[in-house]
């Protein structure tokens, strides 16, 4: 990351890699085996993955910090600039999974694992002046497979403070692998504390709270 340019694309070979990451630069980082074989391990000193105000998609990685951190820290996205957090494993770290300041651009959260995390699964404090925020495809809670077994977050799953001067919150899918499974999560699945009136806030499509899938059942969120 240190010797890219701005707009290069660097690909990551599975393995597992114990640092903290900082991107401050427009850049794709992205995973040539996908997040179950590429683990990104921070060191509990700052979160393991840090994102600029710049353009920037990090796709295909098992994200994960025991010590005391956030997943991904975003401080700001200013108009213009759009984040992608794609496919990627956010889990286990003693913070918020994803913690996000203000959100003047565009911030996409997409098919993501976000799951056991100390705090909250998904937390961000600002939407403002056009703002744009998407989340789908994720799952944002427990989850059980033959490769998976994790708990929901220990706080809300989603939690949103503020949506002002006409941006939009998509907390949505349109088909089936779009939704948004959220369950188990300590507090509830969804929660927005400020919606001013000239803004959109679109929730649909989602399965929020107790649900099957195979042979495993879910259970719902705290509240």
């Amino acid at each position: 990351i240190d010797a890219a340019s701005s707009g290069d694309t660097i690909t990551v070979a599975p393995g597992t890699y114990n640092e903290d990451i900082t991107i401050d630069l427009d850049l794709t980082l992205e995973s040539t085996g996908g997040a179950e074989v590429t683990k990104l391990t921070g060191t509990g000193g700052a979160p393991v993955v840090t994102i600029g105000d710049c353009n920037v998609t990090v796709q295909g990685f098992d994200i994960d910090d025991i010590p005391v951190a956030d997943g991904v820290y975003i401080a700001t996205i200013t108009a213009g600039n759009v984040v992608t957090i794609q496919d990627s494993i956010i889990a286990c770290n003693t913070d918020q999974g994803i913690d996000v300041g203000s959100v003047y651009g565009t911030l996409n959260i997409l098919n993501n694992l976000i799951s056991q995390n100390t705090h909250e699964g998904i937390y961000i404090d600002l939407v403002d002046e056009g703002g744009s925020v998407v989340i789908k495809g994720n799952v944002i809670g427990a989850w059980q497979d033959a490769d998976y077994d994790f708990n929901g977050n220990s706080s809300y799953g989603i939690y949103i403070y503020q949506v002002h001067n006409g941006s939009t919150v998509t907390i949505a899918g349109t088909t089936e692998a779009e939704a948004n499974l959220i369950s188990e999560n300590s507090s509830d699945g969804i929660y927005v504390d400020e919606l001013y009136y000239d803004s959109t806030l679109t929730i649909e499509g989602n399965i929020i709270g107790a649900f099957a899938y195979d042979h495993f059942t879910f259970g719902g969120n705290g509240n």
